[in-house]
């Protein structure tokens, strides 16, 4: 189950490389995919390919007239809200050449009480972002119930002109049964490659034996990573680098020198923010974000990206920290408006 990445082949058998595990396609397993294609005639994003099976459930959008058709937006569904012990669900992307596709879900996926302890959800999604396309992975929290293991990983394949968002986020258990930090298993795994050269390789793994030794783990129940990548949100992400370079990431606490039954000292949220790619940026101005889908193309041998992690006391203080922070990301796309973080 625990792997550094996945190798697809003609097949579409999943392998294990490190681990010498091969995960193959069953009767059991749910298959899935999505085309997405750029209509020259109609100047938007169409679906040409659309597969989904049970336990997965794969829901179109009707058009908002407020919002442009250059993106289009899927929501993933679970029958029940969540996954069981014997879920397996495989989700394939394909986003061609200059189409844009947005995926959320509708609330939380919770992950419920496993019935045999030898088994364990999994969801793998693998996604191809051809050139001056653009993927948004935006699902909301996950919420792992006592006893429960899960287990997902999402593989990208993208080249330097691809734009990529990702927001893995979790929370540590339901809050009104008490069951923070209660489950077995929890492992989630994202691997970026460009042009087949890794650049992002980020696992979290978390079980009872991590968790009741990480004390400090205890302190925030909400914990989120966000990866975005691309030359369309090249001057955002300057801007976001540049607000958070120059705060501390704890105020002036030291995090490792709490106590666990600390909470006057601690601050109700944590967010760092790590920059991809070249050199350090310069200064960007407000006024050329709002320019940055015009003025600012690819580089053919640089991609640059940021990679940015938050924790928080509680999921809502996780998504207004996000809120503020990431606010001057919807000048670059209005979509977004639609991101967890701003609902």
């Amino acid at each position: 189950m625990i792997t550094d990445y996945f190798e697809i082949n003609q097949n579409q058998n999943y392998q294990f490389i490190n681990e010498k595990i091969q995960f193959k396609q069953n009767n059991s397993s749910s298959l899935n995919s999505i085309k997405v294609e750029w209509n020259q005639l109609y100047n938007r994003s169409t679906i040409t390919n659309f597969i989904s099976n049970y336990p997965l459930k794969l829901m179109q959008t009707i058009n908002d007239n407020n919002l442009s058709n250059y993106f289009k937006i899927i929501y993933l569904l679970g029958y029940g809200g969540g996954t069981v012990s014997r879920d397996q669900i495989q989700l394939f992307l394909n986003i061609c050449h200059k189409a844009a596709l947005i995926i959320l879900t509708p609330g939380s996926m919770k992950i419920y009480k496993r019935s045999n302890p030898n088994e364990c959800p999994q969801q793998n999604i693998f996604s191809k972002i051809e050139s001056n396309s653009t993927l948004l992975y935006l699902p909301t929290h996950t919420v792992p119930f006592a006893n429960s293991a899960h287990f997902q990983s999402h593989i990208v394949d993208m080249n330097y002109s691809s734009n990529l968002m990702i927001f893995d986020s979790m929370s540590s258990g339901r809050y009104e049964t008490n069951e923070q930090w209660k489950f077995d298993y929890y492992e989630s795994f994202n691997l970026i490659r460009v042009d087949q050269q890794i650049l992002i390789r980020e696992r979290l793994r978390l079980g009872n034996q991590h968790v009741n030794d990480a004390h400090l783990f205890k302190l925030y129940n909400a914990h989120c990573l966000l990866l975005i990548l691309g030359p369309r949100f090249y001057n955002a992400n300057v801007q976001l680098y540049q607000n958070l370079s120059n705060r501390k990431l704890s105020n002036s606490q030291d995090v490792g020198h709490m106590q666990h039954n600390s909470t006057r000292s601690r601050p109700r949220s944590l967010i760092s923010c790590s920059w991809i790619g070249q050199n350090e940026p310069e200064y960007v101005d407000n006024n050329e974000i709002i320019n940055s889908l015009i003025n600012h193309e690819a580089n053919e041998n640089i991609i640059c990206g940021i990679v940015v992690r938050c924790c928080a006391v509680t999921v809502e203080i996780m998504y207004s920290t996000l809120n503020f922070y990431l606010s001057h990301y919807n000048l670059v796309i209005q979509e977004l408006n639609k991101a967890p973080w701003n609902i």
